[in-house]
Protein backbone atom coordinates (compact mmCIF):
# COMPACT_ATOMS: atom_id res chain seq x y z
CA UNK A 1 0.00 0.00 0.00
CA UNK A 2 2.55 2.44 0.95
CA UNK A 3 4.28 1.63 -2.40
CA UNK A 4 1.26 2.73 -4.47
CA UNK A 5 0.88 5.61 -2.19
CA UNK A 6 4.16 6.87 -3.25
CA UNK A 7 3.46 6.37 -6.82
CA UNK A 8 -0.30 8.11 -6.71
CA UNK A 9 1.29 11.42 -4.63
CA UNK A 10 3.89 11.81 -7.51
CA UNK A 11 1.06 11.48 -9.58
CA UNK A 12 -1.02 14.48 -7.62
CA UNK A 13 2.75 16.05 -7.52
CA UNK A 14 3.17 15.79 -11.19
CA UNK A 15 -0.73 17.69 -11.99
CA UNK A 16 0.12 20.26 -9.31
CA UNK A 17 3.39 20.84 -11.64
CA UNK A 18 1.42 20.92 -15.19
CA UNK A 19 -2.07 22.94 -13.78
CA UNK A 20 -1.49 24.92 -10.68
CA UNK A 21 -2.16 28.81 -10.71
CA UNK A 22 -4.53 31.41 -9.75
CA UNK A 23 -7.52 30.73 -11.84
CA UNK A 24 -7.63 27.18 -10.82
CA UNK A 25 -6.59 27.84 -6.82
CA UNK A 26 -9.72 29.97 -7.24
CA UNK A 27 -12.06 27.78 -10.06
CA UNK A 28 -11.95 24.08 -8.17
CA UNK A 29 -12.26 25.15 -4.53
CA UNK A 30 -15.75 25.73 -6.07
CA UNK A 31 -16.50 23.34 -8.77
CA UNK A 32 -15.59 20.97 -5.74
CA UNK A 33 -18.55 21.94 -3.85
CA UNK A 34 -20.72 20.60 -5.97
CA UNK A 35 -20.17 17.28 -4.97
CA UNK A 36 -20.54 18.40 -1.47
CA UNK A 37 -22.70 15.64 0.23
CA UNK A 38 -24.35 15.01 -3.08
CA UNK A 39 -26.43 17.69 -1.88
CA UNK A 40 -26.57 19.76 -5.32
CA UNK A 41 -27.60 16.37 -7.20
CA UNK A 42 -30.36 15.76 -3.91
CA UNK A 43 -32.00 18.96 -5.07
CA UNK A 44 -31.30 18.48 -8.66
CA UNK A 45 -33.28 14.30 -7.91
CA UNK A 46 -36.37 16.40 -5.67
CA UNK A 47 -36.82 18.80 -8.39
CA UNK A 48 -37.37 16.45 -11.36
CA UNK A 49 -39.45 14.22 -8.63
CA UNK A 50 -41.61 17.50 -8.46
CA UNK A 51 -41.86 17.59 -12.29
CA UNK A 52 -44.67 15.07 -14.10
CA UNK A 53 -42.79 14.53 -17.57
CA UNK A 54 -39.09 14.08 -15.74
CA UNK A 55 -40.60 11.85 -12.43
CA UNK A 56 -39.17 8.91 -13.77
CA UNK A 57 -35.65 10.67 -14.09
CA UNK A 58 -35.61 11.89 -10.22
CA UNK A 59 -35.93 8.61 -8.93
CA UNK A 60 -33.77 7.15 -10.81
CA UNK A 61 -31.32 9.29 -9.83
CA UNK A 62 -32.82 9.26 -6.13
CA UNK A 63 -32.05 5.61 -6.11
CA UNK A 64 -28.57 5.76 -7.74
CA UNK A 65 -27.52 8.17 -4.70
CA UNK A 66 -29.07 6.48 -2.26
CA UNK A 67 -26.92 3.54 -3.46
CA UNK A 68 -23.69 5.16 -3.69
CA UNK A 69 -24.48 6.39 0.09
CA UNK A 70 -24.46 3.27 1.27
CA UNK A 71 -21.99 1.32 -0.88
CA UNK A 72 -19.29 4.27 -0.41
CA UNK A 73 -19.79 6.60 2.36
CA UNK A 74 -21.45 4.26 4.66
CA UNK A 75 -19.23 0.69 3.86
CA UNK A 76 -15.92 0.97 2.11
CA UNK A 77 -14.66 4.44 3.63
CA UNK A 78 -14.78 3.36 7.13
CA UNK A 79 -14.16 -0.43 6.32
CA UNK A 80 -11.10 0.78 3.98
CA UNK A 81 -10.73 3.62 6.32
CA UNK A 82 -7.17 5.45 3.95
CA UNK A 83 -6.02 8.14 5.05
CA UNK A 84 -5.75 11.49 2.57
CA UNK A 85 -2.86 12.13 0.27
CA UNK A 86 -2.28 15.49 2.89
CA UNK A 87 -2.26 13.25 5.65
CA UNK A 88 0.61 11.33 4.58
CA UNK A 89 3.98 11.78 6.87
CA UNK A 90 6.34 14.23 5.33
CA UNK A 91 3.46 15.74 3.19
CA UNK A 92 3.02 18.91 3.07
CA UNK A 93 0.62 20.79 1.10
CA UNK A 94 -1.25 23.98 1.43
CA UNK A 95 -5.11 23.12 1.50
CA UNK A 96 -7.84 25.46 -0.67
CA UNK A 97 -10.92 23.74 1.05
CA UNK A 98 -11.32 22.44 4.83
CA UNK A 99 -9.36 19.13 5.81
CA UNK A 100 -11.72 16.41 5.97
CA UNK A 101 -12.15 13.36 8.42
CA UNK A 102 -13.37 10.43 6.66
CA UNK A 103 -11.92 8.22 4.52
CA UNK A 104 -10.07 8.94 1.15
CA UNK A 105 -11.36 5.56 -0.35
CA UNK A 106 -13.39 5.85 -2.25
CA UNK A 107 -13.99 9.62 -3.47
CA UNK A 108 -17.45 10.63 -2.20
CA UNK A 109 -17.59 13.74 -4.54
CA UNK A 110 -16.40 11.95 -7.67
CA UNK A 111 -19.33 8.52 -6.76
CA UNK A 112 -22.29 11.18 -6.67
CA UNK A 113 -21.61 13.25 -9.44
CA UNK A 114 -20.65 10.31 -11.83
CA UNK A 115 -23.89 8.72 -10.23
CA UNK A 116 -26.24 11.77 -11.21
CA UNK A 117 -24.86 12.77 -14.75
CA UNK A 118 -24.69 8.42 -16.07
CA UNK A 119 -28.70 8.72 -14.92
CA UNK A 120 -28.85 11.63 -16.97
CA UNK A 121 -26.99 11.12 -19.77
CA UNK A 122 -29.06 7.80 -20.50
CA UNK A 123 -32.50 9.68 -20.08
CA UNK A 124 -31.95 12.96 -21.04
CA UNK A 125 -28.84 13.47 -23.38
CA UNK A 126 -29.14 17.36 -23.59
CA UNK A 127 -28.93 17.28 -19.65
CA UNK A 128 -26.67 14.27 -19.60
CA UNK A 129 -23.12 16.00 -21.76
CA UNK A 130 -23.44 19.06 -18.97
CA UNK A 131 -24.01 17.08 -15.93
CA UNK A 132 -21.18 14.49 -17.29
CA UNK A 133 -18.90 17.72 -17.64
CA UNK A 134 -19.37 19.07 -14.27
CA UNK A 135 -18.49 15.13 -12.85
CA UNK A 136 -15.75 15.39 -14.53
CA UNK A 137 -14.51 18.46 -13.38
CA UNK A 138 -15.74 17.47 -9.64
CA UNK A 139 -13.28 14.56 -10.06
CA UNK A 140 -10.23 16.54 -11.19
CA UNK A 141 -10.79 19.26 -8.52
CA UNK A 142 -10.44 16.34 -5.76
CA UNK A 143 -6.84 15.73 -7.54
CA UNK A 144 -6.06 19.14 -7.63
CA UNK A 145 -6.96 19.91 -4.19
CA UNK A 146 -4.74 17.26 -3.27
CA UNK A 147 -7.90 15.64 -1.49
CA UNK A 148 -8.23 12.01 -2.83
CA UNK A 149 -5.97 9.50 -4.55
CA UNK A 150 -6.17 8.83 -8.71
CA UNK A 151 -7.63 5.75 -7.66
CA UNK A 152 -10.11 7.20 -5.04
CA UNK A 153 -11.21 9.02 -8.12
CA UNK A 154 -11.31 6.10 -10.51
CA UNK A 155 -13.24 4.03 -7.90
CA UNK A 156 -15.69 6.56 -7.16
CA UNK A 157 -15.86 7.54 -11.47
CA UNK A 158 -16.68 3.34 -11.80
CA UNK A 159 -19.15 2.53 -8.99
CA UNK A 160 -21.03 5.96 -9.84
CA UNK A 161 -21.32 4.74 -13.79
CA UNK A 162 -22.10 1.08 -12.43
CA UNK A 163 -24.94 2.11 -9.72
CA UNK A 164 -26.17 5.17 -12.71
CA UNK A 165 -27.04 1.94 -15.08
CA UNK A 166 -28.61 -0.16 -12.02
CA UNK A 167 -30.85 2.80 -10.59
CA UNK A 168 -31.95 2.52 -14.66
CA UNK A 169 -32.83 -0.76 -14.93
CA UNK A 170 -33.74 -1.28 -11.47
CA UNK A 171 -36.43 2.06 -11.85
CA UNK A 172 -37.43 0.70 -14.97
CA UNK A 173 -38.03 -2.78 -14.32
CA UNK A 174 -40.19 -1.35 -11.29
CA UNK A 175 -41.98 0.90 -13.35
CA UNK A 176 -42.91 -1.99 -15.67
CA UNK A 177 -43.93 -4.52 -12.78
CA UNK A 178 -46.21 -1.67 -11.21
CA UNK A 179 -47.51 -0.87 -14.92
CA UNK A 180 -48.39 -4.16 -15.04
CA UNK A 181 -50.00 -4.74 -11.72
CA UNK A 182 -52.07 -2.01 -12.21
CA UNK A 183 -52.99 -2.83 -15.90
CA UNK A 184 -54.16 -6.31 -13.86
CA UNK A 185 -55.94 -3.98 -11.46
CA UNK A 186 -58.10 -1.86 -13.61
CA UNK A 187 -58.63 -5.05 -15.99
CA UNK A 188 -60.19 -6.96 -12.91
CA UNK A 189 -62.19 -3.76 -11.86
CA UNK A 190 -63.02 -3.57 -15.50
CA UNK A 191 -64.32 -6.97 -15.19
CA UNK A 192 -65.86 -6.98 -11.88
CA UNK A 193 -67.81 -3.77 -13.41
CA UNK A 194 -68.59 -5.43 -16.31
CA UNK A 195 -72.18 -5.13 -15.19
CA UNK A 196 -74.07 -5.39 -19.27
CA UNK A 197 -73.27 -8.32 -21.09
CA UNK A 198 -75.31 -9.03 -24.55
CA UNK A 199 -76.14 -12.54 -25.09
CA UNK A 200 -77.29 -13.22 -28.63
CA UNK A 201 -78.83 -16.77 -28.82
CA UNK A 202 -79.73 -18.84 -31.97
CA UNK A 203 -82.37 -21.04 -30.62
CA UNK A 204 -82.16 -23.93 -33.71
CA UNK A 205 -78.22 -24.03 -34.02
CA UNK A 206 -77.06 -27.65 -33.44
CA UNK A 207 -79.24 -30.21 -31.58
CA UNK A 208 -81.47 -26.88 -30.25
CA UNK A 209 -78.62 -27.02 -27.30
CA UNK A 210 -79.14 -23.28 -27.08
CA UNK A 211 -82.52 -23.30 -25.95
CA UNK A 212 -82.70 -26.21 -23.98
CA UNK A 213 -79.48 -24.73 -22.05
CA UNK A 214 -80.51 -21.33 -21.75
CA UNK A 215 -81.70 -20.98 -18.37
CA UNK A 216 -78.70 -22.82 -17.35
CA UNK A 217 -76.29 -20.13 -19.27
CA UNK A 218 -77.92 -17.22 -18.22
CA UNK A 219 -77.91 -18.11 -14.11
CA UNK A 220 -74.11 -19.27 -14.24
CA UNK A 221 -73.26 -15.38 -15.59
CA UNK A 222 -75.93 -14.04 -13.20
CA UNK A 223 -74.18 -15.52 -10.27
CA UNK A 224 -70.99 -13.95 -11.80
CA UNK A 225 -72.80 -10.39 -10.72
CA UNK A 226 -73.10 -9.83 -14.40
CA UNK A 227 -76.73 -8.11 -15.46
CA UNK A 228 -77.83 -10.03 -18.82
CA UNK A 229 -79.76 -8.80 -21.87
CA UNK A 230 -80.81 -11.63 -23.95
CA UNK A 231 -81.52 -11.06 -28.28
CA UNK A 232 -82.86 -14.15 -29.92
CA UNK A 233 -81.88 -14.50 -33.34
CA UNK A 234 -85.05 -14.95 -35.89
CA UNK A 235 -83.35 -14.92 -39.39
CA UNK A 236 -79.99 -14.74 -41.07
CA UNK A 237 -78.37 -11.84 -40.17
CA UNK A 238 -80.03 -11.45 -37.06
CA UNK A 239 -76.64 -11.41 -35.13
CA UNK A 240 -74.95 -8.82 -37.47
CA UNK A 241 -77.66 -6.11 -36.05
CA UNK A 242 -77.59 -6.86 -32.59
CA UNK A 243 -74.18 -7.00 -32.44
CA UNK A 244 -73.24 -4.15 -34.55
CA UNK A 245 -75.06 -1.36 -31.78
CA UNK A 246 -73.85 -3.19 -28.83
CA UNK A 247 -71.66 -0.16 -27.26
CA UNK A 248 -73.87 2.50 -28.74
CA UNK A 249 -76.54 0.35 -26.74
CA UNK A 250 -73.98 0.32 -23.56
CA UNK A 251 -73.33 -2.97 -23.04
CA UNK A 252 -69.84 -3.43 -22.17
CA UNK A 253 -68.84 -7.07 -23.21
CA UNK A 254 -70.95 -9.59 -25.61
CA UNK A 255 -71.23 -13.15 -26.08
CA UNK A 256 -73.06 -15.13 -28.72
CA UNK A 257 -74.45 -19.31 -27.90
CA UNK A 258 -75.57 -20.69 -31.09
CA UNK A 259 -72.88 -22.17 -33.88
CA UNK A 260 -69.84 -20.94 -35.76
CA UNK A 261 -72.37 -19.37 -38.02
CA UNK A 262 -74.02 -17.31 -35.05
CA UNK A 263 -70.46 -16.67 -34.14
CA UNK A 264 -69.73 -15.30 -37.34
CA UNK A 265 -72.30 -12.90 -37.85
CA UNK A 266 -71.78 -11.59 -34.09
CA UNK A 267 -68.28 -10.65 -35.37
CA UNK A 268 -69.12 -9.30 -38.63
CA UNK A 269 -71.23 -7.24 -36.65
CA UNK A 270 -68.63 -6.16 -33.83
CA UNK A 271 -66.10 -5.41 -36.91
CA UNK A 272 -68.53 -3.90 -38.88
CA UNK A 273 -69.27 -1.27 -36.08
CA UNK A 274 -65.77 -0.98 -34.96
CA UNK A 275 -66.93 -2.03 -31.77
CA UNK A 276 -63.46 -3.60 -29.23
CA UNK A 277 -65.94 -4.88 -26.78
CA UNK A 278 -64.77 -8.47 -25.63
CA UNK A 279 -66.41 -11.11 -26.62
CA UNK A 280 -67.27 -14.46 -25.60
CA UNK A 281 -68.40 -17.81 -27.31
CA UNK A 282 -71.16 -20.92 -25.99
CA UNK A 283 -70.58 -22.94 -28.83
CA UNK A 284 -73.68 -25.21 -29.90
CA UNK A 285 -73.81 -26.05 -33.46
CA UNK A 286 -73.30 -29.25 -35.09
CA UNK A 287 -69.65 -29.27 -35.79
CA UNK A 288 -68.42 -26.08 -33.77
CA UNK A 289 -64.97 -25.75 -35.84
CA UNK A 290 -63.73 -22.55 -34.03
CA UNK A 291 -64.75 -23.93 -30.66
CA UNK A 292 -62.52 -27.10 -31.14
CA UNK A 293 -59.70 -25.19 -32.81
CA UNK A 294 -60.12 -22.45 -29.45
CA UNK A 295 -60.18 -25.51 -26.82
CA UNK A 296 -63.74 -24.03 -26.09
CA UNK A 297 -65.79 -25.90 -23.32
CA UNK A 298 -68.92 -27.66 -24.76
CA UNK A 299 -70.53 -27.56 -21.41
CA UNK A 300 -72.66 -24.25 -22.23
CA UNK A 301 -72.47 -23.60 -17.95
CA UNK A 302 -68.81 -23.99 -17.76
CA UNK A 303 -68.85 -21.54 -21.01
CA UNK A 304 -70.72 -18.99 -19.65
CA UNK A 305 -68.51 -19.27 -16.17
CA UNK A 306 -66.01 -18.56 -18.42
CA UNK A 307 -67.24 -15.74 -20.04
CA UNK A 308 -67.85 -14.24 -17.05
CA UNK A 309 -64.07 -14.63 -15.34
CA UNK A 310 -61.83 -15.66 -18.31
CA UNK A 311 -58.99 -13.61 -19.74
CA UNK A 312 -59.02 -12.00 -23.28
CA UNK A 313 -56.99 -13.46 -25.53
CA UNK A 314 -56.45 -11.48 -28.75
CA UNK A 315 -57.90 -13.18 -32.60
CA UNK A 316 -57.24 -12.95 -35.69
CA UNK A 317 -60.11 -12.24 -38.33
CA UNK A 318 -60.24 -12.94 -41.99
CA UNK A 319 -61.36 -9.88 -44.19
CA UNK A 320 -63.02 -11.42 -47.11
CA UNK A 321 -63.12 -8.55 -50.24
CA UNK A 322 -62.64 -5.73 -48.19
CA UNK A 323 -66.18 -6.22 -46.48
CA UNK A 324 -67.08 -9.40 -44.86
CA UNK A 325 -65.45 -10.98 -42.50
CA UNK A 326 -64.70 -14.80 -41.20
CA UNK A 327 -63.14 -15.95 -37.87
CA UNK A 328 -61.60 -19.33 -39.06
CA UNK A 329 -62.06 -20.49 -42.77
CA UNK A 330 -62.90 -19.02 -46.23
CA UNK A 331 -63.21 -22.21 -48.89
CA UNK A 332 -64.71 -23.00 -51.88
CA UNK A 333 -64.85 -26.54 -53.79
CA UNK A 334 -64.85 -30.08 -52.53
CA UNK A 335 -66.87 -30.49 -48.67
CA UNK A 336 -67.75 -26.83 -49.03
CA UNK A 337 -70.92 -26.65 -50.16
CA UNK A 338 -71.81 -29.18 -47.20
CA UNK A 339 -72.02 -26.34 -44.81
CA UNK A 340 -74.83 -24.19 -46.39
CA UNK A 341 -76.51 -26.91 -48.05
CA UNK A 342 -77.59 -29.40 -44.94
CA UNK A 343 -81.29 -28.46 -44.11
CA UNK A 344 -80.76 -26.85 -40.19
CA UNK A 345 -83.61 -30.08 -39.76
CA UNK A 346 -80.89 -32.64 -40.58
CA UNK A 347 -78.39 -30.71 -38.73
CA UNK A 348 -80.30 -30.79 -35.81
CA UNK A 349 -80.61 -34.65 -36.00
CA UNK A 350 -77.54 -35.79 -36.92
CA UNK A 351 -75.24 -33.09 -35.65
CA UNK A 352 -71.61 -33.81 -37.41
CA UNK A 353 -71.92 -36.53 -38.75
CA UNK A 354 -74.62 -34.38 -41.43
CA UNK A 355 -71.42 -32.12 -42.67
CA UNK A 356 -70.01 -35.74 -43.16
CA UNK A 357 -73.24 -36.88 -45.20
CA UNK A 358 -73.37 -33.43 -47.02
CA UNK A 359 -69.36 -33.46 -47.96
CA UNK A 360 -69.56 -37.18 -49.05
CA UNK A 361 -72.65 -36.35 -51.50
CA UNK A 362 -70.68 -34.16 -53.07
CA UNK A 363 -67.76 -36.34 -53.89
CA UNK A 364 -69.58 -37.96 -57.05
CA UNK A 365 -70.15 -34.42 -58.81
CA UNK A 366 -66.75 -33.34 -57.64
CA UNK A 367 -65.38 -30.71 -60.15
CA UNK A 368 -62.17 -28.32 -60.50
CA UNK A 369 -61.80 -24.86 -60.56
CA UNK A 370 -59.40 -23.28 -62.65
CA UNK A 371 -57.77 -20.79 -59.99
CA UNK A 372 -54.49 -18.51 -59.66
CA UNK A 373 -53.55 -17.56 -55.73
CA UNK A 374 -51.21 -14.86 -54.80
CA UNK A 375 -49.30 -14.84 -51.72
CA UNK A 376 -47.39 -13.19 -49.30
CA UNK A 377 -44.03 -15.15 -51.29
CA UNK A 378 -44.91 -16.73 -54.03
CA UNK A 379 -47.59 -17.27 -57.17
CA UNK A 380 -49.16 -20.76 -57.93
CA UNK A 381 -51.70 -21.74 -60.50
CA UNK A 382 -53.21 -24.85 -60.98
CA UNK A 383 -56.65 -26.54 -61.22
CA UNK A 384 -58.23 -27.31 -57.86
CA UNK A 385 -60.84 -28.96 -56.18
CA UNK A 386 -60.94 -27.54 -53.29
CA UNK A 387 -58.83 -24.04 -51.96
CA UNK A 388 -59.23 -22.60 -48.24
CA UNK A 389 -57.84 -20.11 -46.50
CA UNK A 390 -58.48 -21.11 -42.41
CA UNK A 391 -57.13 -20.32 -39.33
CA UNK A 392 -58.42 -23.22 -37.48
CA UNK A 393 -57.58 -27.02 -36.75
CA UNK A 394 -60.85 -28.23 -38.65
CA UNK A 395 -63.01 -27.55 -41.51
CA UNK A 396 -66.17 -28.70 -41.32
CA UNK A 397 -65.21 -31.64 -38.64
CA UNK A 398 -63.31 -32.88 -42.33
CA UNK A 399 -60.40 -31.12 -43.03
CA UNK A 400 -58.23 -30.93 -40.45
CA UNK A 401 -54.80 -29.39 -39.74
CA UNK A 402 -52.39 -30.73 -36.84
CA UNK A 403 -52.51 -27.91 -33.71
CA UNK A 404 -48.31 -27.23 -33.90
CA UNK A 405 -49.73 -25.66 -37.62
CA UNK A 406 -51.78 -23.24 -36.58
CA UNK A 407 -51.89 -19.89 -34.38
CA UNK A 408 -54.89 -17.75 -34.54
CA UNK A 409 -53.01 -14.96 -32.95
CA UNK A 410 -50.31 -14.96 -35.57
CA UNK A 411 -51.87 -12.95 -38.19
CA UNK A 412 -50.85 -15.53 -40.57
CA UNK A 413 -53.44 -17.97 -42.45
CA UNK A 414 -53.16 -21.80 -43.56
CA UNK A 415 -53.39 -22.18 -46.78
CA UNK A 416 -54.66 -25.53 -48.51
CA UNK A 417 -54.90 -25.91 -52.26
CA UNK A 418 -56.47 -29.68 -53.46
CA UNK A 419 -55.15 -30.15 -57.26
CA UNK A 420 -57.71 -31.94 -59.54
CA UNK A 421 -57.32 -36.54 -58.71
CA UNK A 422 -55.94 -38.12 -62.02
CA UNK A 423 -58.07 -41.57 -60.49
CA UNK A 424 -60.31 -42.74 -58.26
CA UNK A 425 -57.34 -44.43 -56.44
CA UNK A 426 -55.65 -40.57 -56.47
CA UNK A 427 -58.77 -39.33 -55.27
CA UNK A 428 -59.11 -41.83 -52.41
CA UNK A 429 -55.48 -41.08 -51.63
CA UNK A 430 -56.37 -37.11 -50.58
CA UNK A 431 -59.22 -37.77 -49.21
CA UNK A 432 -56.90 -40.20 -46.90
CA UNK A 433 -55.16 -37.37 -46.16
CA UNK A 434 -56.93 -33.77 -45.77
CA UNK A 435 -58.78 -36.08 -42.84
CA UNK A 436 -55.67 -37.54 -41.38
CA UNK A 437 -53.81 -34.25 -41.34
CA UNK A 438 -51.25 -35.58 -43.69
CA UNK A 439 -49.97 -33.08 -46.27
CA UNK A 440 -47.21 -34.58 -47.92
CA UNK A 441 -49.33 -36.34 -50.78
CA UNK A 442 -48.18 -34.68 -54.44
CA UNK A 443 -51.78 -33.29 -54.99
CA UNK A 444 -51.76 -31.17 -51.49
CA UNK A 445 -50.05 -27.72 -51.43
CA UNK A 446 -49.37 -25.92 -48.25
CA UNK A 447 -48.42 -22.43 -47.55
CA UNK A 448 -48.43 -19.57 -44.97
CA UNK A 449 -49.30 -15.89 -45.84
CA UNK A 450 -50.57 -12.99 -44.52
CA UNK A 451 -53.75 -12.64 -47.39
CA UNK A 452 -54.89 -14.68 -50.43
CA UNK A 453 -55.76 -12.94 -53.58
CA UNK A 454 -58.06 -15.64 -55.72
CA UNK A 455 -58.14 -14.89 -59.61
CA UNK A 456 -60.30 -17.39 -61.51
CA UNK A 457 -62.70 -16.90 -64.54
CA UNK A 458 -65.19 -19.16 -62.94
CA UNK A 459 -67.98 -18.23 -60.02
CA UNK A 460 -67.32 -19.23 -56.93
CA UNK A 461 -69.68 -20.49 -54.40
CA UNK A 462 -67.89 -19.31 -50.71
CA UNK A 463 -67.90 -20.51 -47.20
CA UNK A 464 -67.29 -18.23 -44.66
CA UNK A 465 -67.74 -19.59 -41.24
CA UNK A 466 -70.09 -21.84 -43.15
CA UNK A 467 -71.98 -18.91 -44.29
CA UNK A 468 -72.22 -18.86 -48.43
CA UNK A 469 -70.47 -16.31 -50.12
CA UNK A 470 -70.52 -16.13 -54.12
CA UNK A 471 -67.86 -14.46 -56.33
CA UNK A 472 -66.58 -13.91 -59.81
CA UNK A 473 -63.29 -12.15 -60.67
CA UNK A 474 -60.73 -11.48 -58.48
CA UNK A 475 -61.51 -11.85 -54.70
CA UNK A 476 -59.15 -10.60 -51.73
CA UNK A 477 -58.64 -12.34 -48.23
CA UNK A 478 -56.84 -10.47 -45.39
CA UNK A 479 -55.79 -11.28 -41.85
CA UNK A 480 -56.22 -8.72 -39.27
CA UNK A 481 -54.14 -9.12 -36.71
CA UNK A 482 -55.24 -9.43 -33.14
CA UNK A 483 -58.94 -7.93 -34.65
CA UNK A 484 -60.92 -8.97 -31.78
CA UNK A 485 -60.65 -9.24 -28.04
CA UNK A 486 -61.63 -12.97 -27.42
CA UNK A 487 -62.56 -14.23 -23.69
CA UNK A 488 -61.93 -17.54 -23.17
Amino acid sequence: MNALNEFELRILDKIQDLFQCGFLDWFMPIITKLGDGGIFWIIIAVLLLITKKYRKVGAMMGVALLLGLLVGNVTLKPLIDRLRPYEMAGVEFPLLVDALSDGSFPSGHTLACFEAATVLLINKRKFGIPAMCIAINVAFSRLYLYVHYPTDVLAGMLLGIGFGVVAVVVVNALIKAFSKKREKIREFKKVKGRRKLLLIVNPVSGKMTAREALMDVVTALQKKKLTVTLRLTEKRGHAVEFASTAVADGYDSIACFGGDGTLNETICGLMQSGSDLPLGYIPAGSTNDFAASMELSNNPKQAAEIIAMGDEYPLDIGRFNGDRYFTYVASFGAFTAASYNVPQSVKNVLGHFAYILGGVKEVASIRSYSVTVELDDRTVSGDYIFVSVTNTTSVGGIVKLKEELVDMSDGVFEVALIKKPKSIADLTHIVTSITTSNFEHGGIEFYKSTKAKIITDQKLDWTLDGEHAASEGEVLIENLNHAIKFIR
